[in-house]
């Protein structure tokens, strides 16, 4: 991704990547060096990207220093660079003038021509031109006016001489022209670039506008949210405080209900027990009022026998022994009575003395 980034912004500044800074002037290397690093450094910050609007517009600000320095500086060179152009031009016009003057059979009436068209068309500066280039060039050419005239002599040397210097001159005038226009070219397109990144922030300054707008209302419903996230929060623990406290409750109700379960179940139990002790009482119950009943019947019916027994003593003492047996069986049957039940055996002992009276009776 880095690398496909990288040569798209080589293919849409291919006018300035592919520029070439020549070498042959140690000034116009240094300087267009120069403007060449800060163009690159326009570049790099008209480039930088964020991810958000506000961010964009931040780094817009915080930049935007920096880059008017950079175009400050940059006009500078340029206008530097314009500047030596001209004075270069007016140099070699200058010089032009001077070999014509010196050898009017000698200099081309076409380069004459050339160099004052070039001199009178391109633009120059009021501003002054930097003290130390000026002297540097107005003492050139002053020496080179005195060695033209004073040395008439040696002319071919001079000719030959001052025709470098034309040439290097000429070289380093299209060298001017080339890189003049080049900047010309550069700065527009720098211009445009900055309109470009103006509209850009413009555009983004609104969208930062909006962006901060739905950003208050965003805080403002985030508050009401935490408002009520707060009261559902205070509402959920009061819940929870509710639920463990019936939870409590709960636990306690369930102890209480074992505890009567188990209680219930004792209860039920006794209960049980009770009802077979009644159960078993009811049926000895039963049992002693049936043995009862017959000791009733034959205790009656025993009355009757003594009854007629102390009516027919006389009668009957032939047969006391016949009534001794009887008695004796009855002792016996009042015996199995007596272990049943105790009133029983009580009554069985009382009618058995009255038994026993009435036979000591009968026998006396």
């Amino acid at each position: 991704m880095t690398g496909y980034y990288a040569i798209t912004r080589k293919r849409l500044y291919s006018w300035w990547w592919d520029s070439h800074i020549p070498k042959n002037s140690k000034w116009i290397h240094q300087n267009l060096a120069d403007m060449d690093s800060k163009v690159k450094a326009m570049i790099k910050l008209i480039e930088e990207d964020a991810d958000s609007f506000a961010r964009r517009a931040e780094m817009y600000y915080k930049k935007r220093p920096e880059l008017m320095k950079l175009v400050e500086e940059f006009y500078r060179a340029y206008r530097a660079l314009a500047e030596r152009y001209d004075h270069a031009t007016v140099e070699l016009r200058h010089a032009h003038k001077t070999m014509a003057e010196a050898f009017p059979n000698q200099v081309p009436f076409d380069m004459i021509e050339d160099s004052a068209s070039s001199s009178c068309s391109e633009p120059r500066t009021p501003e002054k031109t930097p003290p130390g280039i000026q002297l540097f060039y107005d003492s050139d050419s002053a020496a080179t006016s005195r060695r033209g005239l004073s040395h008439v002599g040696s002319s071919e040397t001079e000719v030959e001489r001052l025709k470098r210097t034309l040439v290097e001159l000429g070289a380093e005038k299209e060298a001017f022209s080339l890189q003049y226009q080049l900047s010309l070219n550069k700065l527009s397109r720098l211009e445009k670039d900055l309109k470009d990144a103006q509209k850009d922030v413009n555009g983004l300054d609104e969208r930062a506008s909006k962006a901060e707008i739905e950003s208050r209302i965003l805080a403002q419903g985030l508050a009401k949210l935490e408002a009520e996230r707060d009261n559902a929060l205070l509402r959920y623990n009061q819940s929870m405080k509710k639920i463990a406290d019936l939870e409590e409750s709960y636990a306690h109700a369930q102890e209480d209900v074992k505890g009567l379960t188990n209680r219930a179940t004792e209860a039920e139990t006794e209960a049980e027990t009770f009802k077979q002790a009644q159960s078993r009482l009811h049926s000895e119950k039963e049992a002693g009022l049936a043995r009862y009943n017959q000791c009733l019947v034959m205790i009656s019916t025993l009355e009757k026998k003594v009854k007629e027994a102390e009516e027919n003593a006389v009668m009957l003492s032939n047969q006391s022994l016949k009534a001794e047996d009887e008695i004796k069986a009855l002792r016996q049957e009042l015996l199995k009575a007596n272990e049943s039940h105790s009133s029983i055996v009580f009554l069985v002992g009382y009618f058995r003395l009255r038994f026993w009276v009435a036979g000591e009776d009968s026998v006396c």
